[in-house]
């Protein structure tokens, strides 16, 4: 199968989230990095029925948390999906319920230890700040060493084949029009 249409659809977001960051973009920049996440843990996951939480948490710790240490659990990274996707804000069903802490960004030159210090003296243990650009980065590293591992396993990377038929795709202007002409719709 050719996988080129699934890796230009990934590399398309990639550059998009690191525009948005190099942009100070940070709401879409964590939209975008969510949403990619999301997406990613059930395009290169191994059971099709497993609800989205269980699925993207298990995702992260294999391969977003592997070696970053971002110091907040997968938990903690789903609950504060939850709250951008759906609200644009921190809350979610987890963090209201006191389960995980709320996650506070930093970007840039901005020291997330400071954000956290701050943090602490206001609300003890009820945040946890982290750089945008560090969740980009642990995230990057670990779809890499994902569609490594996925490449190289037989079972998996036809389970990742099904999927990435139904991967997002589009025709430009130009193959449009010859796809229409070869089937006498030109």
């Amino acid at each position: 199968m050719d996988h080129t249409p699934v890796f230009d659809r990934l590399k398309e977001i990639m550059e998009t989230i690191e525009h948005c960051i190099a942009s100070g973009l940070q709401l879409p920049s964590l939209i975008l990095l969510y949403t990619t996440i999301d997406s990613v843990s059930w395009l290169t996951g191994n059971k099709s029925d497993e609800a989205v939480r269980k699925r993207f948490t298990r995702w992260v710790d294999t391969w977003l948390l592997k070696s970053n240490s971002l110091g907040c659990s997968s938990a903690e990274l789903y609950a504060a999906r939850c709250g951008v996707l759906h609200t644009l804000t921190s809350d979610s069903d987890l963090s209201r319920e006191k389960k995980v802490r709320r996650i506070l960004y930093s970007s840039g030159d901005s020291s997330p230890s400071r954000l956290q210090a701050v943090a602490d003296h206001i609300k003890p243990n009820e945040y946890v700040a982290i750089r945008i650009e560090d969740i980009y980065q642990a995230f990057k590293t670990g779809l890499v060493d994902c569609l490594e591992q996925i490449m190289n396993d037989s079972p998996r990377r036809q389970e990742f084949e099904k999927r990435a038929t139904r991967y997002f795709m589009y025709l430009n202007p130009g193959d449009l029009k010859a796809a229409a002409n070869s089937i006498g719709l030109g």
